[in-house]
């Protein structure tokens, strides 16, 4: 659906385009529109926390990824009986058990 205004808008623009290498242009108009650029009064734009917040969820998901990529390879490494073998631990020693015993680092 074309509306009527627009048509005489669109006639008016082309044939300003058609003569614009005879249209005078006064010295200063860029600084002139410029100025009156300037004037307007800018939109307020509220801060949506959502908006703040997504750079953080990426960042959160790239920490997870990165997570999910070393748990996984520890698994792979030490097997998946790594429960079964922390309760083994835990069961015949429940007082000297420690984690870093566990894994074997000492």
């Amino acid at each position: 659906m074309t509306y009527p205004k627009n048509d005489r808008m669109r006639e008016i623009l082309a044939a300003a385009y058609r003569k614009k290498e005879a249209a005078v242009v006064a010295d200063g108009w860029q600084q002139k529109v410029m100025i009156r650029i300037h004037a307007i009064p800018a939109l307020a734009r509220r801060a949506r926390l959502i908006d703040d917040l997504a750079g953080l969820s990426w960042r959160f998901a790239a920490a997870a990824c990165v997570l999910v990529l070393v748990l996984s390879a520890v698994a792979f490494q030490s097997g998946f009986q790594t429960e079964y073998e922390m309760a083994r631990l835990f069961i015949s020693d429940p007082l000297d058990f420690s984690l870093v015993q566990s894994m074997e680092i000492f």
